[in-house]
């Protein structure tokens, strides 16, 4: 699609893990739970500053204490068949000085895995993986023209409040999800649970509304289903996506003629939204899609003055 519009700086998304409170988790907390190669690259560079630091203190020893531990180093080389022997007396492997050697192999392994890291986030973005974001959109009909339009775009870890087990548990679902079944298929065991997660945080978009509600304020409501997706066919970037629709539409979509759509590849979403319509009617239709309720409340323009 070729159309601009303005987006609010709060959508624009950024790939930092937040806590409940919305503050940026620690590094350790980081590296532990959500970037694995960059926790491999930490290992790297702290093997070659321990062992840097181990070859420091070693050399600040007296002569009596280096010796003794030379002495236990070679013994413990020699009883692996590994050749210790040099005329200025330094443990070596292979003819090669044993402080190189560990130097040397703490280097590779810090060029590897920051090369791994670095070709990984390259190739995740040539093939717009972009699966810790999660995608929530408004799909309507005006005027026998569809609408595709983002109402908000967050990480994952944030809607569901920082917990990595959950997160496994989605990120699974995404992994089995294909181009003829793009719904996910959550664990039925944590469905209801990450499904609240997602109807929780759809709602507090809307928390205006419920408040103008409750002060007596005139406002607007409406009744919603929502779907998460991974589809997988999408050329712009492969995310969550929760698919929001009208119950109205999906109550009318068997007798709407297809739409004018504002780009070719929206007509895949337009399918999703039978499949949606058809489960709500039917729900033995397609088991595999799991149809979320939520009534969204939106204040009349006059109470916002």
């Amino acid at each position: 699609c070729t159309r601009m519009r303005a987006r609010p700086a709060f959508q624009i998304h950024s790939h930092l893990i937040h806590n409940k409170a919305g503050k940026k988790l620690g590094p350790v907390t980081h590296l532990f739970f959500y970037r694995p190669e960059q926790l491999f690259l930490g290992i790297a560079v702290g093997g070659l500053g321990a062992t840097l630091g181990g070859l420091w203190y070693f050399n600040k020893l007296d002569e009596d204490k280096r010796k003794n531990i030379e002495t236990k180093v070679k013994a413990n080389l020699e009883s692996i068949n590994i050749s210790v022997d040099k005329p200025n007396g330094t443990a070596t492997a292979w003819a090669i000085p044993l402080p190189l050697l560990t130097t040397v192999g703490w280097a590779m392994v810090l060029a590897g895995t920051s090369l791994f890291a670095w070709n990984r986030s390259r190739l995740r973005l040539h093939y717009r993986l972009l699966e810790r974001v999660v995608h929530f959109s408004i799909n309507s009909v005006h005027g026998n023209k569809f609408h595709i339009r983002t109402i908000n775009e967050v990480d994952l870890d944030r809607i569901l409040l920082s917990n990595p087990a959950a997160s496994a548990s989605v990120l699974a679902s995404v992994k089995k999800a294909s181009i003829t079944q793009p719904f996910l298929e959550l664990d039925p065991d944590h469905a209801w649970l990450i499904s609240n997660c997602f109807l929780n945080h759809l709602s507090s978009r809307f928390a205006n509304g419920v408040l103008a509600a409750d002060m007596g304020l005139p406002v607007h409501r409406k009744w919603y289903r929502f779907a998460i997706t991974f589809e997988k066919d999408a050329n712009k970037g492969r995310k969550i996506r929760v698919i929001i629709v009208s119950e109205d539409l999906l109550e009318q979509f068997k007798s709407l003629p297809e739409p004018e759509f504002e780009c070719e590849t929206h007509k895949a979403r337009w399918k999703l939204i039978g499949m949606m319509s058809e489960q709500m009617h039917n729900s033995s239709a397609n088991s595999s899609i799991l149809l979320n309720r939520v009534q969204l409340v939106s204040p009349s323009p006059n109470t916002q003055q």
